[in-house]
């Protein structure tokens, strides 16, 4: 699973997340605490190219973007394949999308939850 966002960055150079950051970071984004439903304007579904999602048999990676209230969001990607996959992110206007996790590096000090 990969997550963008920049500030709550553990390890700057694996992108390693701890459980307390990853608490922190849940509850600092009104997207992962709904309390109903997600509708249909506050996701948008993605797969290798922005609104392209492969829904087939094959595919090993799918992705979205939840939006909030405020303008702001996440994207996140989930890639079952043992490949790397290049993905295209979506644009948002009047922000810059920043990694804040990724699952494919091995953190150093293996508390990792990505």
């Amino acid at each position: 699973m990969q997550s963008l966002r920049q500030d709550l960055l553990e390890d700057e150079t694996t992108h390693c997340l701890t459980a307390g950051s990853w608490l922190m970071f849940r509850r600092t984004h009104a997207e992962l605490h709904r309390s109903s439903f997600v509708h249909a304007g506050a996701i948008a579904w993605h797969g290798k190219l922005p609104n392209e999602p492969d829904w087939t048999e094959e595919s090993r990676l799918v992705a979205y973007t939840l939006s909030n209230s405020s303008g702001g969001g996440l994207y996140i990607a989930f890639n079952t394949s043992h490949k790397a996959q290049i993905v295209q992110l979506p644009l948002w206007p009047n922000r810059t999308w920043q990694l804040i996790s990724d699952s494919g590096q091995v953190c150093e000090s293996g508390l990792d939850l990505a």
